[in-house]
């Protein structure tokens, strides 16, 4: 849950410092007074990029060499974390609790961030890689050892597909691809039919009211 969040210098805010309820939170305002930016401040500060684009300098407020975030927030177990960001062209600095953190994995896990854009169905038609992002998002939060899974298959993935450029023997990799693979595939399952159930329950819940 976020507390609090810090903007300087991002897109068209100057410095704004935003106090956040433990409720549900509605952000409302004219077109092109910000609301899209505080929701990209958000994704920047625990993801680490921005949702509309990968480039940095529209990012920047014109005239400015940086931008700058900070948060307070809760984790998934409730405890309080003060995270930071400052990134300019060149260098990206990020801070959790004081300490400059060296791994994004390190802030991913603490909060579950999901971006759902004005068109949702987007998830549905486009291409793959969007719908396995989204899975792979979801499996970070549930299931803790998943990212090291993932960043273990494309590791032997690269090998055996360098071994075979190579005309080597590639079973040894082979058989870790599938182990790894198999691992992908339980928790894809597990993720996707939790989904389907609480889809199933909101239908029921609105099939109750009529």
């Amino acid at each position: 849950m976020l507390k609090r969040l810090v903007l300087s210098n991002l897109r068209s805010f100057d410095d704004a410092d935003i106090a956040l309820t433990s409720g549900l939170n509605l952000i409302v305002g004219d077109n092109g007074s910000g609301k899209t930016t505080f929701l990209e401040a958000i994704y920047l500060l625990f993801r680490g990029r921005s949702f509309r684009h990968r480039e940095i300098s529209p990012l920047i407020k014109d005239g400015q060499t940086q931008y700058q975030l900070f948060t307070e927030f809760l984790g998934k177990a409730g405890e309080n974390h003060r995270l930071g960001l400052q990134q300019d062209k060149q260098n990206t600095l990020i801070k959790l609790d004081g300490e400059t953190a060296k791994r994004r994995s390190d802030i991913i896990h603490l909060l579950p961030i999901e971006w759902i854009g004005p068109d949702p169905q987007a998830l549905i038609t486009d291409e793959p890689e969007g719908r396995r992002a989204f899975i792979d998002n979801g499996l970070f939060h549930v299931e803790h050892d998943y990212l090291s899974i993932v960043q273990k298959y494309h590791r032997v993935l690269d090998q055996r597909n360098a071994s075979l450029k190579q005309n080597q023997n590639a079973t040894t990799w082979d058989q870790q691809l599938v182990e790894y693979g198999s691992e992908i595939q339980t928790n894809t399952v597990f993720l996707l039919k939790a989904i389907n159930h609480l889809h199933r329950r909101s239908i029921e819940r609105l099939e109750s009211r009529y």
